[in-house]
């Protein structure tokens, strides 16, 4: 683009380059989020002139960035789940055969950790595989 060029509008059938740049992005980004329905979505970007090109644009994007986050979220419980069964197991295997014995506390401590660790994977496995699906607000996940 020439410095010295004034920007041009947008046509109908023109696509718009960054959709984080637009100026209604935030807004839109927010209400993806919240989870608003799409309809009332394109009601507000209709409101606003804004182009159907450019809306489905700023709507795909804000829609991968909310499934983004929700994985992220889910990642972060499926690594500890994986972590905590990975502790319990590494306790009991280094007492059972290194030490030849494990205390009664220690061992229910191991049988706890793996069942909150293995609730933990499953939770973030499912959560990471059904991202798109989720309904409601992304507040309510963090």
């Amino acid at each position: 683009m020439d410095p010295y060029e004034s920007p041009k509008h947008f046509d109908e059938d023109e696509t718009f380059g960054d959709p984080t740049n637009h100026r209604h992005y935030e807004l839109i980004l927010k209400m993806v989020l919240w989870d608003e329905p799409k309809e009332k979505i394109d009601q507000k970007l209709r409101t606003n002139k804004v182009p159907p090109a450019v809306a489905e644009q700023i709507f795909n994007h804000a829609r991968d960035e909310r499934i983004a986050l929700i994985r992220s979220e889910y990642l972060k419980k499926l690594i500890l789940g994986l972590i905590l069964l990975g502790a319990a197991a590494a306790t009991f295997i280094g007492c059972w055969f290194g030490l030849h014995f494990i205390p009664r506390a220690l061992l229910y401590a191991c049988f706890v950790a793996s069942a909150v660790g293995l609730w933990r994977v499953v939770d973030g496995t499912t959560g990471f595989c059904m991202a798109e699906k989720k309904r409601g607000s992304v507040a309510d996940e963090i």
